[in-house]
């Protein structure tokens, strides 16, 4: 009999490791979970780019980054809230596709907190003036669109949290003793866990 790795004995094991690795991610800068792919559909079909998880919570089965509203992705989930994430973990050998609905939060007492919480270098990435993804004629006309400025709180109407809630996760664990892979689906009141062949 093969003995199975540590926590992918069950799928209520396998689901409560993974969403430990996604706690940790958010919480550990320096976690490969930290800076997942997000993907969003755009006019030009799947758009990806490389975000930074800011929160993940097994309770509420949500995740969430920060963005510019200015940005493509807020766009894009405005049209379509359909998302996914990517993660990767060399070290642990794990794939994690996470799929969802994207909500934006433009205020309220979390945006508000999130906010206070950012540095005034974390701020900054909100300072774009003229807005993320206006053509300029020179690269340094993109840097200098960033012009620090003593009082950052005018930034704060661009910044927004995006809320993922998650209905779908579909994990992949490569190990010598023999690959395993898990789909766990929420979508339904009852949630459905199904092993498959990797």
């Amino acid at each position: 009999m093969i003995t199975p790795p540590p926590g992918w004995d069950t799928p209520a094991n396998v689901e409560s490791s993974l969403w430990a690795m996604l706690r940790r991610g958010a919480a550990d800068a320096k976690d490969p979970l930290h800076t997942p792919v997000f993907v969003t559909q755009g006019p030009y079909g799947p758009n990806p780019r490389t975000v930074i998880l800011r929160k993940a919570s097994d309770t509420t089965r949500t995740l969430v980054c920060f963005s510019d509203v200015r940005t493509e992705k807020v766009t894009d989930i405005q049209a379509d809230p359909a998302v996914a994430w990517l993660f990767w973990h060399p070290r642990r050998k794990t794939q994690l596709r996470v799929y969802g609905h994207a909500t934006v939060h433009t205020g309220g007492p979390e945006t508000d907190a999130a906010w206070q919480g950012l540095t005034p270098g974390g701020r900054r990435n909100y300072a774009a003036d003229p807005a993320p993804r206006t053509p300029v004629d020179t690269p340094e006309a993109g840097i200098a669109a960033y012009t620090p400025v003593t009082d950052t709180d005018i930034w704060r109407p661009h910044f927004v949290m995006i809320h993922t809630q998650v209905t779908r996760l579909d994990a992949v664990l490569l190990d010598e003793s023999g690959h395993r892979r898990l789909l766990l689906d929420w979508s339904d009141p009852e949630p459905v866990y199904t092993w498959v062949v990797p």
